[in-house]
């Protein structure tokens, strides 16, 4: 497999392209968001309280997630 370049520009959403320490920065976050969802449901917590504990703007992305975990 050949490798990508350092400088590659990636698609980060249907028409911006961006570099790889950008899709890096996504991808860290993603994981942390996860993580912490993870931590929740560990906690006992139910969707809603998941949901407050982050901004309103990333309700349906940690309703994706808790789906996802629960197996739904």
């Amino acid at each position: 497999m050949t490798p990508i370049s350092s400088n590659a520009q990636f698609c980060g959403d249907h028409i911006n392209r961006v570099g790889r320490e950008i899709v890096k920065t996504y991808i860290a976050a993603m994981k942390a968001c996860h993580d912490k969802v993870a931590s929740l449901l560990k906690e006992g917590k139910s969707l809603d309280e998941i949901k407050k504990a982050f901004g309103a703007d990333e309700a349906a992305l940690v309703e994706i997630i808790v789906n996802e975990m629960k197996g739904k």
